[in-house]
């Protein structure tokens, strides 16, 4: 069998790595596929109930009948450890005192330095990946 010279060698072992690659990456693409209904499932899963709930409330709301505070206030509850059971994690509560972290808060003003203690107006969302999806609203202390 005749040896192949030194750029052939080369383009075939580029070919390989390069048919690697693509590989891997189907591969990555499946798992996060997978990982990412995994993860809707289960959120659904929990928020079913709170939900269903809550479209009730609407509902009465909707034909002027009477809404009971204590079932709608029962409801977010319900709503809010749904979420949290599906991993879903919140940024503070409202008026607790943290240090400004500019990945998690929004400013009120460009004078507030990371580290800074501010309180939170309104609590941010992160989801179960990580990925912050509403940054807490804070002010100045």
């Amino acid at each position: 069998m005749p040896e192949l010279d030194n750029a052939t060698q080369t383009s075939l072992k580029l070919e390989h790595l390069q048919r690697q690659l693509e590989a891997a990456q189907r591969e990555l693409r499946g798992l996060y596929d997978a990982q990412s209904t995994t993860s809707l499932d289960s959120l659904g899963k929990h928020l079913g109930q709170p939900l269903t709930y809550l479209l009730v409330q609407l509902s009465l709301a909707d034909r002027g009948q009477t809404v009971d505070s204590a079932s709608l206030i029962q409801s977010i509850r319900l709503l809010i450890d749904a979420c949290t059971a599906a991993g879903v994690n919140f940024v503070g509560t409202c008026a607790e005192l943290v240090r400004f972290d500019p990945n998690l808060h929004i400013p009120p003003d460009s004078s507030i330095s990371p580290g800074e203690e501010v309180r939170i107006e309104v609590p941010g969302v992160v989801m179960p990946s990580g990925r912050v999806v509403r940054r807490a609203v804070v002010k100045a202390t």
